[in-house]
């Protein structure tokens, strides 16, 4: 059985649908569309920097919701953000990562994309970055990035461009790495960002009434 198919079937805990984001179709392989965006990574495998390759290997070896946070504990620290307000950020970003990993996989269900590979066997993966068992479309990655971007600058402007570049690098990182498409990338980033404003506009979705939190 693919990775994550009862995925789209979990219970969101903002959203009031897995599908509820769900992007539009991606380019029909045989198109030009899809040929376009099967050479850039076909290119990107070719011409990938030393640098291209470590990212591919960091991005692909850590768990999305444990690296972003690390990372947001440790901004949060710097900025010595009250107790309140780092929980707060704590709980939407969490929240944010899990609703937007339902939606990208709702997705990814719905439309079962070919990984590049798939399409073009030439297409190699740096050493260290697995081929996904479940479809491409949209980017995994991507969704978590774009989820974490949004939440996280909104809470800590002042290192707003640091985590912008961090969530590129994340998504950017499985187009070096051979197993997504740029569209991929750019539904997966539209979609968690979509998910965390959701969740930002509706925090009171994430109380729990008292006799529910064991159902």
């Amino acid at each position: 059985e693919p990775e994550g198919a009862a995925v789209p079937g979990f219970r969101p805990l903002v959203l009031r649908r897995a599908d509820q984001f769900r992007p539009p179709p991606p380019p029909l392989p045989g198109s030009d569309a899809f040929a376009s965006a099967l050479a850039e990574v076909r290119e990107a495998a070719q011409t990938r920097t030393a640098a291209q390759r470590r990212a591919a290997r960091f991005w692909a070896l850590r768990h999305s919701a444990t690296e972003w946070t690390r990372r947001a504990a440790d901004l949060l620290a710097h900025e010595a953000a009250p107790d309140p307000e780092a929980a707060r950020t704590l709980a939407h970003l969490h929240a944010s990562l899990y609703d937007a990993t339902i939606a990208c996989w709702e997705a990814k269900y719905h439309y079962w994309l070919l990984r590049p590979e798939h399409a073009d066997s030439t297409i190699t993966r740096p050493f260290g970055v697995a081929l996904p068992n479940f479809p491409a479309y949209p980017s995994g990655h991507a969704c978590t990035a774009g989820a974490a971007e949004t939440v996280l600058t909104a809470a800590l402007p002042g290192a707003a461009d640091e985590i912008r570049a961090a969530a590129w690098e994340m998504a950017e990182s499985r187009l070096w790495g051979g197993v997504h498409y740029r569209f991929d990338n750019d539904a997966g980033l539209a979609l968690g960002r979509a998910v965390a404003r959701t969740v930002a506009d509706h925090p009171d979705r994430l109380a729990v009434p008292l006799g529910e939190a064991d159902e």
